[in-house]
């Protein structure tokens, strides 16, 4: 069995991986966010600490992976970076995509997954979307 099967059988039949499971992808999902947009900003976590009023070591924690940042952490990023925060929820029942801006719809997630790159991350994704008049930091769930 290779190991995408196993994953997968693993998030399906046994409730305690998938809950651990996921709750790490989504501390990945974060941690990759907050690192591709400082870099697409140019910035070093230096930069991005004192924009926010933390430390470089409390940036790497998160870019790791190691620390989950708070709501009012990313909205300080974004904030800092002038960025908005757009968050979409993904059924993996029906594929119903429900959006921050109140949009519940289908076809939503392929325009959103269009601008995003995949790193085999098939539960959460989540990049900067840079469009002419706006940036975005999107957590696609």
């Amino acid at each position: 069995m290779k190991l995408q099967e196993l994953k997968q059988k693993l998030l399906k039949e046994d409730p305690e991986f998938r809950k651990e499971y996921l709750k790490q992808d989504l501390a990945f999902g974060i941690s990759r966010l907050i690192s591709n947009i400082r870099v697409h900003e140019g910035i070093s976590q230096i930069e991005l600490a004192k924009l926010i009023d933390t430390t470089q070591s409390g940036i790497s924690r998160i870019e790791q992976g190691n620390q989950m940042p708070s709501l009012s952490t990313l909205k300080k990023v974004a904030d800092s970076l002038e960025y908005k925060i757009k968050m979409i929820f993904h059924s993996t029942k029906d594929e119903t995509v429900f959006d921050s801006d109140g949009n519940v719809d289908k076809p939503i997630l392929s325009n959103w997954l269009g601008h995003i790159e995949h790193a085999g991350n098939e539960n959460y994704d989540s990049e900067v979307i840079s469009t002419s008049t706006k940036k975005y930091l999107a957590f696609a769930v």
